[in-house]
């Protein structure tokens, strides 16, 4: 496991990212985190729409798109050991595990809290239909799945993923970061809370809370403005486990 507030990560390896090195539709690179200083933004990333929960997608209309899914697992073996993703698809379509934090998980107490994040580029979703998503989980998990899902146009088509952090560990406050989010970028942050607690978000934006009477899910997401930012979560009672997720959506140039 991570440490809480451990530091922001750089880029990711070529098995993180799609189609060996690329992304999921072939960009030149869906990994790096998005250093470049050529120019600046043209665009602002924006939610089109609303951060939905579930699977079933409409698609909006926009330019430079990016889908993004998040999958809150709570489960266990018996030994810790929980449910894996193996594979995401919109359509004949394939996601990509988002590069550097599209996996975070606790594992405290003989369970695991995972959350995951994947993605889909303008390319695959001019070429998908509106339907349902699909997820590919190595075993049905002892507690209920949740999935959320949400749209978001002026997304660098290149590079789409600039800085990000992650926190793991049972905490009554979480606090995710810093990663620097310049202006026109979105960092969007996604959570699984090991029990049914109630999330004030600091920072952020709430996108969808939900869960059940054994775990806890929230999104969140927050304008960059060429600064370093956290998001917070005070929660109404310590959870024994989380996994947390925090990523910053490039501005297309």
């Amino acid at each position: 496991c991570s440490a809480f507030g451990e530091a922001p990560t750089g880029g990711a390896p070529a098995e993180e990212r799609g189609d060996a090195g690329t992304g999921p539709n072939g960009e030149e690179d869906g990994g790096a985190n998005g250093q470049e200083t050529d120019a600046g933004p043209a665009t602002s990333v924006a939610l089109l729409g609303e951060w939905k929960s579930g699977l079933e997608v409409t698609i909006p209309a926009g330019t430079n798109r990016l889908l993004l899914v998040t999958v809150h697992i709570e489960d266990s073996d018996g030994s810790g050991n929980g449910a894996e993703v193996e594979s995401v698809r919109l359509g004949q379509r394939p996601l990509a595990r988002v590069p550097e934090v599209g996996r975070v998980v606790d594992r405290q107490s003989n369970k695991q809290n995972l959350v995951e994040l994947w993605y889909l580029n303008e390319t695959g979703i001019a070429a998908v239909e509106n339907g349902e998503i699909q997820v590919g989980l190595s075993r049905k998990p002892a507690e209920t799945p949740f999935y959320t899902h949400a749209f978001f146009s002026g997304v660098d088509q290149r590079i789409p993923f600039g800085p990000s952090a992650k926190s793991t560990g049972g905490r009554q406050r979480v606090t995710v970061g810093p990663v620097f989010a310049q202006t026109g970028a979105l960092a969007v942050a996604a959570c699984d809370l090991g029990d049914d607690v109630k999330v004030d978000v600091k920072n952020a934006s709430r996108g969808v809370t939900d869960g059940d009477s054994s775990h806890a899910i929230l999104t969140a997401f927050a304008n960059g403005a060429d600064a370093d930012l956290s998001v917070t979560l005070e929660l109404s009672s310590r959870a024994d486990r989380q996994a947390t997720s925090l990523v910053v959506l490039n501005p297309a140039r």
